[in-house]
């Protein structure tokens, strides 16, 4: 697109116009284009999200009935009606709750499947044969 085309919104209206420091206003958070920015505006959320799943993890391993995943979701349900997470922790907690926990699934249903059909023994077995 050259510099003298406007972007079109839906329904061929005009785009606002982007702000001089070239950010975009993503939801209530404003995310800039700079390298490294959208790891930034990322970390908060994210940084919470971990702290979530070590008190998980910590707690179902003490308790295995319930488990860590099932304590994760407790906590983190408990902690969003209480506390209202804000702007700066929202680009982090859409992230972890986007693209991580379908990257985490994916790798949890690969390590079940396996395991299941038995890949896992007869890959060990192969690799350890001389």
């Amino acid at each position: 697109m050259s510099q003298q085309e406007e972007p079109t919104a839906p329904r061929g209206r005009p785009a606002p116009p982007l702000p001089p420091d070239g950010s975009r206003n993503v939801g209530r958070t404003s995310v800039s284009r700079a390298p490294g920015a959208a790891l930034r505006a990322r970390l908060p959320g994210l940084a919470l999200a971990v702290a979530i799943a070590a008190v998980a993890t910590a707690v179902g391993s003490r308790f295995p009935v319930v488990g860590g995943p099932v304590t994760g979701i407790v906590l983190g349900v408990m902690l969003a009606a209480v506390l209202r997470p804000g702007g700066r922790l929202r680009p982090g907690i859409t992230f972890a709750g986007r693209s991580v926990l379908q990257v985490s699934v994916v790798i949890l249903g690969c390590q079940l499947s396996l395991a299941q059909i038995g890949w896992a023994e007869g890959l060990s077995r192969s690799c350890s044969a001389p």
